[in-house]
């Protein structure tokens, strides 16, 4: 379980890809802004931390439905993960 309620720092920030920056900045109240950095940093820690890279290193994609899945460098297979969230509650299952 991730809380939401917390401001995002610029190390935070820094994890995010060019893509989700651009898709943050999107949002037009700052709370949005906010959940949204925190909730894709979190996800990028937490999966980094099972893959062994670096959260920054990470690489999205749209699976078979939209769904995102990662797409890791090595031949190894990437882990499944689901996130949801819910006012400033998100969670991500790996």
């Amino acid at each position: 379980i991730i809380p939401l309620a917390a401001g995002p720092s610029p190390a935070l920030v820094s994890l995010l890809s060019a893509d989700e920056r651009v898709l943050m900045q999107r949002f037009v109240h700052p709370g949005d802004q906010r959940r949204f950095c925190l909730r894709r940093a979190a996800r990028r820690q937490l999966l980094a931390a099972r893959c062994g890279i670096a959260p920054e290193r990470l690489e999205f994609i749209a699976g078979p439905h939209g769904k995102p899945a990662l797409r890791l460098p090595s031949a190894s297979v990437p882990p499944h993960f689901s996130c949801s969230s819910s006012h400033d509650t998100a969670l991500v299952a790996i």
